[in-house]
């Protein structure tokens, strides 16, 4: 999967999912259920890949803010490559 295949959802889906007791656990969950790596975690949140690291290490806990941006990350559904193109 690369990052262009992933995109924020709407706000009030992510409020309504969001329980604000997203801890490490939580991110990877979010992380391996979306197939990416690390890396690609990191730069989808706009933070380094050890960041993402400690946070499902527990050694740090990302904010509130992050948390919901977590929520938020959703696979892109790709389009119909069997549909027909009009013209």
């Amino acid at each position: 999967m690369h990052i262009e295949e992933i995109f924020f959802a709407p706000l009030d889906t992510a409020l309504r999912t969001v329980q604000i007791c997203f801890m490490e656990n939580k991110v990877r969950t979010k992380r391996e259920k979306l197939g990416l790596t690390l890396k690609e975690m990191g730069k989808a949140l706009d933070v380094n890949l050890n960041t993402v690291w400690r946070w499902e290490q527990g050694r740090t806990k990302p904010s509130k803010a992050t948390m919901i941006a977590v929520s938020l990350l959703k696979k892109k559904k790709r389009k119909d490559s069997s549909a027909r193109t009009e013209g």
